[in-house]
């Protein structure tokens, strides 16, 4: 089963669009159970590089437990996605060009930032 059908799963969401949209709690729960249930090298880094961009709108990683850590992170709080978005204007913009990219082949609306 691929790792996003896991999640949409798990959160009880019907696409990747309602995932941006949970509490606090519910991404808490999520990163629990991505902890337990899914070690890094089960998936695969496209997967895990796909969950990073639906939520944190965050550039691909190289390596699954890199990428899963920042996942997880994110999902408890830890990290904020307006970091990266600061990190992407600092570094000439591509981050927000191939994420758009990314999530016109995802099939997901891409939001600008205005700030």
């Amino acid at each position: 089963m691929e790792l996003l059908n896991a999640v949409l799963i798990v959160t009880k969401c019907e696409n990747a669009e309602q995932l941006k949209n949970l509490s606090a709690e519910r991404k808490k729960k999520l990163a629990d159970s991505l902890e337990e249930r899914v070690p890094s090298g089960l998936a695969s880094i496209e997967e895990w590089n796909e969950l990073l961009m639906i939520f944190m709108n965050a550039p691909p990683e190289k390596e699954n437990k890199i990428a899963k850590k920042k996942l997880l992170s994110y999902l408890r709080g830890e990290i904020h996605k307006e970091s990266l978005v600061t990190a992407g204007k600092i570094n000439g913009g591509n981050l927000r060009k191939s994420n758009r990219k990314r999530a016109k082949k995802l099939g997901l609306q891409h939001r600008h930032n205005t700030k």
